[in-house]
């Protein structure tokens, strides 16, 4: 089944809509939240709870790409989840590649002043400026949690390269952001 067909699932309120949604994207979603938590049991609970949210969700929304709209439900899932976790008083022992962008991201306190919809703009506006290859290699470690070896192996390039792509570009995203008048 393509997407259009899931969603006018959705639509009818058939239980089949998650079946399928499982089948397509299940694997994929699954993927992602392992990348962020160590425990099966918890990545499974993250999947339930996209489907759920996608049951919720789906009406009113039409999603244009079923596959992207699950993949970000799941992923916020997952980081909720790591956040938990992680929590201090919890074992600390796994890092995500987020944790990466925390010198350069506006915390709590300074956001207070900035709308989300600011930080989140002036973030795509720089992706927007990037060439293909780094928005790609941005959106992959950061977005979809992949490892510096999985990353160097998908694009053909060193480690140390990524290592070094990545760099730059959390300091050209920093002073993006302060010119934006987002600063830490």
């Amino acid at each position: 089944m393509n997407d259009d067909e899931i969603i006018a699932l959705f639509f009818a309120r058939s239980e089949k809509a998650i079946t399928e949604t499982q089948a397509r994207y299940g694997r994929t979603c699954l993927a992602i939240a392992g990348k962020f938590l160590d425990d099966g049991r918890d990545a499974e609970e993250c999947l339930n709870d996209t489907m759920l949210t996608l049951w919720n969700t789906i009406p009113p929304e039409r999603p244009t790409s079923l596959g992207a709209y699950a993949y970000a439900i799941i992923r916020n899932k997952a980081l909720t989840r790591f956040d938990y976790n992680t929590a201090e008083k919890r074992n600390n022992t796994i890092s995500a590649p987020i944790d990466e962008l925390e010198d350069f991201l506006p915390d709590e306190s300074v956001s207070d002043g900035v709308e989300d919809r600011q930080i989140t703009e002036a973030i795509n506006s720089f992706l927007r400026s990037q060439n293909e290859k780094k928005r790609y290699i941005f959106i992959r470690r950061y977005f979809y949690a992949d490892s510096l070896n999985e990353l160097a192996t998908d694009v053909g390039m060193t480690v140390d390269a990524i290592r070094n792509i990545l760099f730059r570009m959390r300091k050209q995203l920093k002073d993006k952001l302060c010119k934006d008048g987002i600063c830490i």
